[in-house]
């Protein structure tokens, strides 16, 4: 493998910047469509208690599955 390290620290800084950002003022884009995010208002307002960061939300596939109890 090779790892182009510029393309790294850009890669690096933009998850910095996202993070960065206050959660609810992001708009998620996925495929050029607006995400649809399962029982939203539900999902954001226990996503403020999770303590993981705002490029987590994508990670961990909560965008897209919203919580399970």
């Amino acid at each position: 493998m090779v790892v182009d390290v510029n393309e790294l620290k850009r890669v690096k800084e933009y998850l910095n910047t996202i993070n960065r950002v206050d959660f609810k003022s992001i708009t998620w884009v996925e495929y050029g469509q607006v995400c649809s995010i399962p029982d939203e208002a539900k999902t954001i307002a226990r996503w403020d208690f999770v303590g993981l960061n705002n490029a987590d939300f994508i990670f961990t596939g909560c965008y897209k599955n919203g919580f399970t109890e």
